[in-house]
């Protein structure tokens, strides 16, 4: 009786290619889980993007709102002011009966990062957060500069916001300038 030999290969893989599989099966691994980490950082940059440009947005908005209807500037200085807006046109007609009128208080807090709106001293919002700096300007209606608060005609924001992700930071900057509705056009 003959014997048939039987070949090593035909009775299994070798102990050199499953490690050839499994070294090559690691490679794979690694890129594509190196991959996913990579997307999975861009995403979070980019909400984070998005969310300081959304705030950044927000504030503004209201800034130009609130500005753009006011009638009187109580207080002013490089980082808070202090507006008159009315709650409807009835306002004009009556302009020393406060009952018609909404104190505005725009405030930049340097600790906390915030620019902060506050509505008769008693409703309070944060209208933007991570603000690196901040600071506000007075202009009279041709654009000069001004510190007097009869003289000012137009409010300019200029803000700088910034969001750190680890070693990366996003910063984001803006700057509006709005006229005022308040007193007669002049210099």
């Amino acid at each position: 009786m003959k014997r048939f030999n039987q070949s090593k290969r035909e009775s299994g893989f070798s102990l050199i290619e499953v490690t050839m599989v499994l070294f090559l099966s690691a490679i794979v691994l690694t890129a594509l889980t190196s991959s996913l980490i990579t997307i999975m950082k861009g995403s979070y940059s980019l909400n984070n993007y998005s969310d300081m440009v959304a705030s950044a947005k927000k504030g503004r908005y209201q800034f130009t709102e609130d500005v753009g209807q006011s009638s009187e500037i109580m207080y002013s200085d490089s980082t808070n002011f202090i507006i008159w807006k009315p709650l409807s046109i009835t306002a004009y007609q009556y302009p020393y009966n406060l009952s018609y009128w909404t104190k505005i208080e725009y405030e930049y807090d340097s600790v906390a990062k915030t620019l902060v709106r506050t509505q008769n001293d008693s409703i309070v919002t944060t209208l933007m957060r991570g603000v690196e700096a901040l600071s506000f300007s007075y202009y009279t209606q041709v654009g000069n500069s001004t510190v007097k608060r009869i003289d000012t005609k137009k409010i300019q924001m200029d803000a700088t916001l910034e969001r750190v992700n680890g070693l990366e930071s996003n910063t984001y900057e803006i700057s509006t300038r709005c006229s005022m509705r308040n007193l007669s056009i002049g210099n």
